[in-house]
């Protein structure tokens, strides 16, 4: 029963996280985020996975990286989404890792699979 309970938290938590960044994305445009978007409803991927993407869009918008090269958003095995890489930008890298911290939830750690 606590598990559900932690899980079902933890998915609220990512589901209005994922509203929000929804919110900040509104009005974004390129080709490879509109194909990235629509991969993620054809994938029905998890509010985790979207929102992540969703992060990294918002974080090149505001200058916080640089985004690499992108591969098919259909090819797994070479990216995610069509991501494959990115820079943060040295003179924004604290403010790139706070928004990381805000993204998993003040005071989260890494968790052990097992």
């Amino acid at each position: 029963p606590q598990r559900q309970k932690t899980a079902r938290a933890g998915q609220r938590r990512w589901k209005n996280l994922l509203e929000r960044l929804r919110d900040e994305a509104e009005g974004a445009t390129g080709k490879v985020f509109a194909k990235q978007m629509n991969e993620c409803k054809r994938q029905k991927l998890k509010s985790q996975k979207e929102a992540l993407l969703l992060f990294l869009n918002t974080a090149v918008r505001d200058k916080l990286i640089q985004a690499g090269k992108f591969c098919n958003v259909r090819d797994a095995k070479r990216g995610f989404i069509g991501w494959t890489s990115f820079t943060i930008i040295q003179c924004r890298a604290t403010q790139f890792y706070r928004r990381v911290e805000d993204l998993f939830g003040e005071g989260s750690t890494p968790k052990v699979n097992t």
